[in-house]
């Protein structure tokens, strides 16, 4: 601000604070707070600075004295220092309420919707629908969903299929196959059909109604089921664990379709996995790929972790052992011991590289934990770590401006969590970035010569270069890895946070 700005801007705060602003100089003051934070810090200065003069002359002391003195401001804690100001703070706050229209002001709208998208693969709805879903109809045309209801019932939708949902605990399906997991929560919850009705009491089955008859085939993996007139709603049948009807015209048939293989419909676990394996090929083509590890287990060679694409080799596992990764079916391995690790070779020299990961931290134990290290340390090598307060660390060896304090952002990697951690470094850029979940957490300075030279490198851990023995080793889960010899945008971080993210909610 120039200084003719802050004497106006200083009489207008002497005149508020004595209550002597006209309607023109109101907004002329809260046009100055709302486009300054320079203005906004001066106002409470000034504000606390009445407040001090305020109470001293209304606080006499106990010995008679002319004025009481205040405490020293050092000593103030933190809400007593904001009580003292917290009346001009919302003057100020008033002020600039008169800069928003009346249109732009937060309503009252409550979310009357129902259900909500947990999950999907390939689907395509017959018109736009958004995340959230209301009471209507909807018409599934590829594709599956899994949604989730306000009382805990959650049902995965197979394409082609249509429905009606009434409200939280009652759908009516025309055609399609639904796979249902009602909690106990929400006993009672009956999805309708044209030719009966199934009412679940807290239980797990498949349905699928016919496109053409309207006949519905159930099979119950576990609990029990009504089926009901879709009439009179008299009981036709009660269903429990591995039994299977079909009902067509309020009555339950003979014998039930063959065709409808109820095992195939996917769990909800299942349906980030596909909609992950649908992406692989895509990734694949991506002629800058130097690695891409998915993690995936070959029971042919269960010591080597498997390079899909680029110059990288496969890795070898030491003492890591193959668990359950993002969903059932996806396999990672799991660090869990110091000694632990899988090693792998990066040739070549690089002025620019990107690595990505899925992991899962159980814990850190150690100052840093190392995720993708160079063995030893030498120039060009690199390191990717996480410190102990869940802060990712970037490293070259050679590059990187010893000293300068590295941009922090507020996101962290936080124990029993997926998350996605990347890293971008470039030399002729003088830069290198870290990213979690897409969200970039630290800038990191690095000198434009030299070059990267990662190696022979280790997954979950790193050799030590006899100078450095602190152990480093990474305790949790990893299953994927991807690696570009370049330094990818932050678009394109966000696309794989998108195409590798466990579930919508996630």
């Amino acid at each position: 601000m120039t200084p003719t700005e802050i004497n106006r801007l200083e009489t207008l705060i002497q005149a508020q604070l004595a209550g002597e602003l006209d309607s023109g100089e109101c907004e002329e003051l809260a046009r100055m707070l709302d486009s300054s934070s320079e203005a906004r810090q001066r106002f409470v200065e000034l504000a606390e600075f009445e407040s001090a003069l305020t109470s001293i002359h209304r606080e006499p002391n106990i010995q008679g004295a002319e004025y009481a003195e205040a405490p020293p401001e050092h000593l103030l804690s933190k809400q007593e220092k904001f009580w003292k100001i917290a009346p001009w703070i919302a003057v100020a706050a008033c002020l600039l309420l008169l800069l928003v229209p009346k249109a732009d002001l937060p309503t009252d709208s409550p979310d009357q919707s129902v259900a909500r998208l947990l999950n999907e693969v390939g689907s395509s709805f017959a018109k736009n629908t958004e995340n959230r879903f209301h009471p209507g109809s909807y018409q599934l045309n590829k594709g599956t969903i899994h949604l989730g209801f306000i009382n805990g019932a959650e049902l995965v939708i197979e394409a082609p299929a249509s429905f009606h949902i009434r409200d939280e605990k009652y759908i009516r399906l025309d055609y399609g196959k639904v796979r249902a997991m009602i909690s106990p929560e929400a006993q009672g919850f009956t999805i309708a059909t044209r030719e009966a009705n199934f009412e679940d009491l807290g239980t797990e089955f498949a349905l699928q109604v016919d496109p053409q008859a309207g006949a519905g085939t159930i099979h119950v993996f576990e609990g029990l089921v009504n089926v009901r007139h879709p009439q009179s709603n008299q009981l036709i049948r009660s269903l429990t664990d591995g039994e299977r009807g079909g009902f067509l015209k309020g009555e339950a048939t003979t014998d039930s379709p063959e065709t409808f293989q109820a095992e195939n419909l996917p769990a909800p676990g299942r349906i980030g996995l596909k909609r992950w394996q649908a992406s692989h090929e895509k990734l694949l083509t991506d002629p800058d790929l130097i690695g891409c590890y998915f993690f995936q287990r070959d029971p042919q060679c269960e010591d080597t972790l498997i390079n899909s694409a680029g110059s990288s080799s496969d890795a070898i596992i030491k003492g890591a052992r193959w668990v359950t990764g993002r969903w059932p079916g996806k396999q990672a391995l799991l660090f869990d011991s110091d000694t632990d690790f899988a090693e792998f070779e990066i040739p070549g020299d690089y002025s620019e590289l990107s690595i990505a990961a899925w992991l899962l931290v159980d814990r850190l134990d150690y100052t840093l934990n190392a995720v993708v290290d160079s063995n030893n340390w030498q120039p060009g090598d690199i390191h990717l770590q996480i410190n102990r307060f869940g802060y990712p660390y970037v490293d070259v060896a050679g590059s990187r401006i010893i000293g300068a304090v590295p941009g922090w952002a507020s996101a962290v990697i936080k124990p029993r969590e997926w998350v996605h951690l990347a890293t971008t470094i470039s030399l002729d850029g003088e830069k290198a970035f870290t990213y979690v979940n897409g969200q970039k957490t630290g800038e990191f300075p690095m000198r434009e010569t030299g070059l990267i030279r990662p190696s022979t490198c280790r997954i979950g851990n790193w050799q030590s270069n006899g100078s450095d023995t602190r152990p480093r080793a990474f305790k949790g889960r990893i299953d994927e890895l991807v690696i570009w010899n370049r330094a990818i945008d932050a678009e394109r971080i966000m696309a794989e946070v998108e195409r590798g993210r466990p579930s919508m909610d996630w």
